[in-house]
């Protein structure tokens, strides 16, 4: 395809490239949410280190590759600072992993290489583009959207079926003890049956 956002390489991997788009069908457009294994997709929870750690993923079925171009983080709480975790002071102990992972939770690729996520500052790790959006008011609510536009680097992240994209918790940042009202992350992009 001369025009079209995919080139299939060598050994079948599509190559994201900015120079047009190529339409798709609505089932292979990707729009999903990161989910827990039980369809939990409120990242806002209770969670501790290793242990007690809570994996929001997403991964392509078994007939099926995922070619992700983009994920939106979205965190909302009153009080954003960028030395803070949501509204946080004290920011996070353990912090967030950003990682490709195996089906059994084996890390392929670890996107903050050794980093972690414990401020808001910290998410410039992946973008650098996106700013808190302050409410009026002492009491309201603001708002950080974090959009980290993967094909952006050249390629799109291809996952394959054994492959899952995921975000660990290793904190306790519930909405009842912490006030984070909103923290949810969706990933964007094509899927394409397996040939």
């Amino acid at each position: 395809m001369s025009k079209g956002n995919y080139r299939i390489g060598r050994n079948r991997y599509a190559e994201f490239v900015y120079t047009g788009r190529t339409p798709a069908t609505p089932t292979e457009l990707l729009y999903k949410l990161l989910a827990t294994s039980s369809g939990g997709v409120d990242m806002a929870v209770t969670a501790s280190s290793a242990a007690g750690a809570v994996v929001f993923s997403y991964a392509p079925s078994s007939s099926t590759e995922a070619l992700v171009e983009r994920c939106i983080f979205e965190l909302a709480a009153i009080g954003m600072e960028p030395a803070k975790f949501a509204g946080l002071s004290t920011g996070l102990a353990n912090g967030l992993l950003v990682q490709v992972q195996t089906s059994t939770g084996g890390t392929v690729l670890d996107f903050l290489d050794g980093q972690t996520i414990t401020r808001n500052r910290d998410f410039s790790l992946l973008a650098a583009s996106d700013t808190i959006i302050r409410d009026s008011g002492a009491a309201a609510e603001d708002h950080m959207p974090i959009r980290w536009t993967i094909g952006r680097s050249g390629y799109a992240l291809l996952l394959t079926s054994t492959q899952r994209l995921a975000v660990t918790v290793r904190d306790n940042i519930s909405s009842t003890s912490t006030g984070v009202s909103v923290f949810r992350t969706v990933v964007q992009g094509r899927v394409h049956e397996i040939p």
